[in-house]
């Protein structure tokens, strides 16, 4: 259940900011804004997919309290998802306006490419037919192709994790890495922030 709420928390987040988007009359920050929307519930969904596969949609803010939730299908749920990532691409900048570790359009590049990739396997092959396979799999070829000629691959993997020399060092940003939770020294709170633990490479 925490990965239920967490994910819908910010789903719920994701639904009001592009809501109110359009009360941003800056136009930059409009457009990050939404990319950034976009990909939180584009990635939480995600994430509620391969962990449950269908899930009740919720693409709009609540209004009130809501008490009965219609399951989507696994279709549905999926391809809500690509839209999402998709809109993402579009929006979001080449490089990261949140410094190390945050979202660009390189972020969404590739979680679109695994959201396609995800269309196409076994587990969607009950429904799946009706995208073709060869168009899917040249999409994803295409943006990861993207993605390595933007945020090359490191020479040697043991340089993502092995070479730390601690926190805020500049190996946190080798340009293979897409997104990352820092424990940065400028994060306030009582323990910093420990988001990092909870995720293996």
């Amino acid at each position: 259940s925490g990965l239920w709420d967490q994910m819908y928390y910010g789903i719920s987040t994701a639904n009001l900011v592009l809501d109110k988007a359009v009360k941003v009359a800056d136009e930059g920050s409009r457009k990050k804004a939404l990319g950034e929307a976009y990909f939180l519930r584009g990635y939480n969904y995600y994430r509620l997919f391969a962990q449950y596969g269908a899930v009740a949609l919720q693409l709009e803010p609540a209004e009130g309290v809501v008490r009965t939730f219609t399951r989507a299908t696994e279709k549905e749920t999926l391809n809500s998802v690509i839209s999402d990532f998709e809109k993402a691409y579009e929006l979001l900048p080449t490089k990261s306006t949140r410094g190390v570790g945050g979202w660009h359009k390189y972020t969404a590049a590739h979680f679109l490419a695994k959201a396609i990739l995800f269309r196409q396997s076994e587990r969607c092959a009950s429904w799946n037919s009706a995208y073709d396979k060869t168009t899917d799999l040249n999409k994803v070829i295409s943006l990861c192709d993207e993605v390595i000629a933007a945020r090359p691959l490191s020479s040697d993997y043991n340089q993502l994790y092995a070479i730390w020399t601690g926190t805020d060092c500049a190996n946190e940003d080798q340009p293979e890495i897409l997104m990352s939770a820092q424990h940065t020294t400028s994060y306030q709170g009582r323990f910093g922030n420990r988001t990092y633990n909870y995720f293996n490479p």
